[in-house]
Parts: C-alpha cells; sequence; structure tokens
C-alpha cells in the first residue's frame, strides 16, 4: 500500500499591515513579506490612492534585507517599482515579517474609511530563481480617521469639587 499524504500548499506574498492614519498627517506603512519558502529576490509594483503622498526616498528597509540591494523608482499616477536583489546566496528564511517602512503624507482632501494600497507585479525569487508568488492571503487597510480631538478634563477633589477642561 502507499501512503497518499496531501501536500500542503505554500503561500508567498507581500501584505500591508493594518494601520489607523489621520488626515493631514504623516505616517509610516508597514509592508510585510509572508513567505513559507526562503526568498532571494523581490520585485513589485505598489500604488498608492489618490490623496495619500509616498516620500520613496526616505523609505526604510528593516535589518532582514541588509545583505540585499534595493531599488525604488517612480512609475507614474503614483506607482512605484520595488526590486530587492542579491549577488550572492543570501535568502530571507520564511516568516511574517516587515521588510519596509513606507513614509506618506496623508492629505486633508481623502475622505474618512478603509483602503487598499495595490501591490502588483509580484515576483518572489526562490533560491533556484524561480518566482515562487501567491495570491495574497491578507489584504491590509490604511484607515483614515479623525484625530481625537477630546480635550482632556482635570477634576480637583476636595471641599469644593471643580471640573475643569485643559
Amino acid at each position: 500500500t502507499s501512503n497518499n499524504l496531501s501536500k500542503a500548499i505554500l503561500s508567498n506574498y507581500l501584505r500591508i499591515v493594518d494601520q489607523v492614519v489621520f488626515r493631514n498627517d504623516s505616517a509610516v506603512i508597514s509592508l510585510n513579506l509572508v513567505n513559507d519558502d526562503s526568498v532571494r529576490g523581490i520585485q513589485f509594483d505598489l500604488t498608492f490612492q489618490d490623496g495619500f503622498v509616498f516620500d520613496f526616498q526616505n523609505v526604510v528597509s528593516t535589518s532582514i534585507l541588509n545583505n540585499f540591494s534595493i531599488s525604488i523608482s517612480s512609475l507614474g499616477a503614483n506607482t512605484f517599482r520595488f526590486v530587492v536583489f542579491t549577488f550572492t546566496n543570501n535568502v530571507i528564511l520564511s516568516g511574517d515579517q516587515t521588510i519596509f517602512n513606507l513614509p506618506i503624507f496623508v492629505s486633508q482632501t481623502v475622505a474618512l474609511g478603509n483602503y487598499e494600497f495595490i501591490i502588483s507585479n509580484v515576483v518572489l525569487s526562490s533560491q533556484t530563481n524561480q518566482n515562487i508568488s501567491s495570491n495574497a492571503l491578507v489584504i491590509g487597510l490604511i484607515t483614515v480617521d479623525e484625530v481625537d480631538v477630546t480635550l482632556p478634563v482635570l477634576t480637583l477633589l476636595g471641599n469644593n469639587p471643580e471640573t475643569l477642561e485643559v
């Protein structure tokens, strides 16, 4: 008799980490690599919705990419191409880890609500230079919210309690 073992489907994709941001304010968005297989190279396009200004010249890569070369360029229409590569045998081991911190500015004109930044044309290269990217199992949401402007309240206790807004 033969054993019929089902092989688990491996996932290798990029995702934005969910985050709340505010209008007319700066924020740093995390982009994660989720990979069951070791990855040797990465290429993808990232498109930001209107009203989100991406400061691509000040992207910070995390230590996971220390031994890799990185290129980020504007393709126009608020779309940016990221290329991560190495000429050595360095790989990124499996995990769900932040690879880039993306500085953005949220314009005052952006409506409140949830937004997806579109990650497209993803190529994740294996140690044998094969594309091992899969469909994303998680899509991160950026939530644009109001800044909490609730005034702090100070209550003085004693014989004559007093409540003050500060």
